[in-house]
């Protein structure tokens, strides 16, 4: 197995990794030794090559069989005759937008184009992107009456090798490759799909063609070099079957909203009812059972199931056996078009399912605005944002308890509806699938054709290119709120990039000076301005910006501060080859109110350094990061707080990923009376939060409250590299606690001995620097002794801080004695007088603003 740590960070320091992410490892290795066992497996002798096709073709005959038989027999309607009562009309496609003319060819690879979400995806990047891109369809199984019309299809039902796939490739001559991953061994029909699937990608791997691989269900992905990127279905996917060190997407799939509205339609009062196919993937026999129970204990209620399939005779079986007939309506398939006028007539939408990857039935009935109230399972508390409404697996009774709530709180039924309404707008329509997809198919077909990766590596060194054209790969989000004085030097900082593709996102806070206007002046297809009414606030805004962002890359910025040039191209560029991470910062310079230069910001970069700070204070300057959107589950800073919701989401973006900071100046941060930092400092949630933490750990008393406090923002200075203006003794006693903290932090992230102690010697690092420089400023203090106690402690705590710069400057001011404090003291007011920028920007200052 590789080795478990890994360079990821700026200074190529070994980052040791947690339990979890060591079993993910193994997982992913277990997983690559597995495929490597299936396709060493596949018929390689003479007499396999001629016996396995055989029986797949007799397996092929024997599915024609049985489905023409089930038409005859099984689908026979005694009060209609002869007729297969599951017919309908296909879909017919409808092209959104005229073909550009020549354009990049997509080839679709699936396993069955039936009515499944998978087919619909293709159906809907058809319909929408087909004026971008010419797209065909490579498809193993199809139904035997077609599903949807209007579309490219090449129907290869057996691969006898990979030749008839390369014959495909080289007569549709395909830029991108986009393969729905269906194969698995769960079952003989998974089975032969994984077969099939391997023989295109080989094919795929041989031609060296560009690979997004789409996991629409919960199975294993499969792995090859050829794959730029895996796209899950949700997230409950991702985290599941998601590669480690690979590029990983959550793309709901999209519905068409505007189809699934329910307009003037009366709202009714007494219909629960659910859509799915009757089949075994998600449902069993027992999913009747909470329409039963509703039914017998509301006989006024009626239950509308739409959906056929395997269960469908189970179903209506019990319902009779129940004596409750007369309440149900089984409607067996029914055409898409047909899904609006089921939803019109349902009060509460039921998802009684064992499994759920991502069920657009959900969505659809949101957009409907429905209550979703179902099992808690798989991806449904993803999808409807609250477990509320969704009780254990399984449990019955309990799931027709809070049907039978909403259906008596009509008030409550509607609210929940309305929510569910602007939820899926926000994060299931349409249109946000495409574009998210669009940007992927355009960034995947800019990057170079060769793929430089080895199956055994990290898969890190993968050099994704940026996107091109209209597709984005960075959103700049920025909120403001009377920002007129400084607004406009912060926009132009991000128009004058040097990496191009970006959109800027500008959310203007109910401002009530020129803000609005100036941001009107700007003539910029880059821009997008959200307007408030009236100050919401600014988490709130950074959330409404999220919500819009089409990005795959999200980076901040605040009305006050400004980029250098090439902040946007240095990250980018590092969060390409680094596919850990998901937040990237960056050093910066503090300026004051007219831009001049107070000081600098070197935080730390690698990212168990990072995670040490963020137990103190921030790591990161809000306005010098970028995020990756991915990680950014719900919505992302918490709305509660005023002024700690960038800490906040730091801490929790730390448990899903890893941090890092670029070594350069990238932003100057603006240091003004207006910022929420000058107007409260650290008497913020932040500082609760931290204080209530090393409290916890040090076992200091709860009733010594101003004690604690001084304490605990000793301890923050010390790490954030401020000078704090206390004795040596307490600051020599507040490194002693900090010393103890270290050691609490090893064990809690069971650090290795080796990175343990390269960050103990860096914690001695700054504590001595700090020493030193409380020892460079006595002069203030008028106090000889004062210098040589911080000097002596500094000696103390690592011998080695005296022959650094600070430490033999303080030796030799002094060894000057007093005429060097009479002259030092001298230039210090004669510097203050020149103005502050000068004399606080020689200090190699390591920490963050307080």
């Amino acid at each position: 197995m590789r080795d478990d740590r890994r360079d990821d960070a700026p200074g190529g320091a070994d980052q040791p990794v947690s339990p979890e992410r060591a079993l993910r490892v193994e997982i992913d290795r277990l997983r690559l030794e597995n495929q490597r066992l299936r396709a060493n497996a596949e018929p390689r002798d003479p007499f396999d090559r001629l016996l396995v096709p055989a029986r797949r073709a007799w397996r092929a005959a024997w599915q024609q069989y049985y489905i023409a038989r089930w038409h005859l027999l099984h689908a026979r309607d005694p009060r209609r005759g002869l007729k297969p009562r599951d017919d309908h009309a296909p879909y017919r496609l409808r092209p959104r937008h005229d073909a550009r003319g020549p354009r990049p060819r997509i080839l679709h690879v699936v396993g069955n184009f039936h009515t499944g979400g998978s087919a619909r995806l293709i159906v809907d990047l058809v319909e929408h992107l087909g004026h971008l891109y010419e797209q065909q369809v490579l498809v193993r199984s199809l139904p035997a009456t077609p599903a949807y019309t209007g579309i490219d299809l090449i129907h290869r039902p057996v691969l006898w090798r990979t030749a008839q796939v390369s014959a495909v490739l080289r007569g549709f001559q395909p830029d991108l490759v986009h393969v729905h991953m269906l194969g698995h061994q769960h079952d003989e029909y998974g089975r032969r799909d994984w077969s099939w699937y391997h023989k295109v990608m080989v094919a795929l791997e041989n031609h060296g063609l560009p690979v997004i691989e789409n996991l629409n269900i919960p199975v294993e992905p499969y792995v090859s070099p050829v794959v730029r990127i895996y796209v899950h279905v949700s997230d409950f996917v991702r985290q599941r079957f998601g590669r480690l060190d690979a590029w990983n997407e959550t793309i709901h799939p999209g519905s068409d909203l505007d189809f699934f509205l329910r307009g003037d339609r009366p709202v009714p009062d007494d219909c629960i009812g659910m859509i799915y196919r009757l089949q075994p993937d998600k449902l069993d026999e027992a999913p009747i059972e909470p329409f039963i129970r509703v039914v017998a204990r509301r006989p006024a209620t009626r239950a509308l199931i739409v959906g056929g399939g395997q269960f469908f005779d189970a179903y209506r079986q019990r319902v009779a056996e129940c004596g409750v007939q007369d309440s149900f309506t089984f409607t067996g398939f029914v055409p898409y078009n047909d899904l609006p006028d089921h939803l019109a007539q349902m009060s509460v939408f039921v998802a009684p399912v064992h499994a759920e990857s991502f069920g657009q039935v959900g969505p659809f009935a949101m957009g409907f605005a429905l209550p979703v109230a179902g099992y808690r399972v798989g991806a449904l508390e993803e999808i409807a944002g609250t477990s509320d409404l969704l009780v254990p697996a399984g449990d019955a009774e309990q799931l027709a308890d809070v049907i039978i709530a909403l259906l008596d709180d009509r008030p409550r039924r509607l609210a929940i509806g309305q929510q569910n309404r602007r939820r899926a707008e926000r994060l299931f329509s349409i249109d946000t699938m495409i574009e998210r997809y669009r940007s992927i198919y355009t960034e995947v077909l800019s990057a170079p054709r060769a793929v430089p990766l080895r199956l055994e590596s990290d898969l890190q060194n993968a050099r994704y290119t940026a996107p091109a054209g209209d597709a984005p790969a960075v959103t700049v989000l920025m909120s403001v709120f009377n920002g007129e004085k400084y607004v406009r030097e912060a926009i132009e900082s991000v128009l004058t990039q040097t990496y191009r593709s970006f959109e800027f996102l500008i959310v203007n806070d109910g401002s009530t000076d020129r803000t609005g206007a100036i941001l009107s002046s700007y003539d910029d297809p880059r821009i997008a301005v959200l307007e408030n009414p009236a100050n919401i606030g600014l988490s709130r805004s950074l959330n409404k910006g999220i919500g819009r962002a089409r990005g795959r890359y999200i980076a901040r910025m605040d009305a006050d501060d400004v980029c250098e040039p090439d902040r946007l191209e240095r990250q980018v560029d590092y969060l390409s080859h680094h596919p850990g991470v998901i937040v990237v910062g960056s050093w910066y310079k503090l300026v004051d109110e007219d831009g001049g230069e107070v000081g600098r910001r070197c935080v730390p970069c690698d990212d168990t350094a990072i995670r040490w700070m963020l137990d103190f204070c921030s790591p990161f300057a809000h306005s010098a990061v970028m995020i990756r959107r991915q990680a950014l589950e719900g919505d992302a800073y918490d709305e509660t707080l005023r002024y700690a919701m960038d800490y906040d989401l730091w801490t929790r973006l730390a448990r899903r990923g890893r941090l890092a900071n670029l070594d350069s100046f990238l932003v100057r941060w603006r240091i003004s009376p207006g910022s929420l930092t000058s107007r409260f400092g650290d008497r913020t949630e932040r500082f609760d939060r931290v204080l209530a933490a090393i409290r916890e750990r040090l076992g200091w008393p709860v009733d010594d409250e101003t004690g604690n406090e001084q304490k605990g923002a000793r301890l923050c200075a010390i790490v954030s590299g401020a000078t704090p203006d206390d004795s040596v003794e307490d600051v020599e006693a507040a490194i002693g606690m900090l010393l103890e903290l270290n050691g609490d932090f090893c064990r809690r992230n069971h650090l290795s001995p080796e990175a343990a102690g390269t960050l103990r010697e860096s914690v001695l690092r700054e504590a001595s620097r700090v020493l030193l420089w409380m020892g460079h400023r006595y002069p203030d203090h008028r106090n000889y002794g004062y210098a040589c106690r911080a000097l002596a402690a500094a000696y103390r705590l690592r011998r080695a801080s005296l022959a650094t710069t600070d430490g033999l400057g303080l030796a030799m001011k002094l060894m000057g004695g007093r005429p060097a404090v009479s002259a030092m003291r001298r230039l210090t007011k004669a510097r203050a007088r020149e103005g502050p920028g000068r004399r606080q920007a020689s200090r190699p200052a390591t920490g963050l603003r307080p």
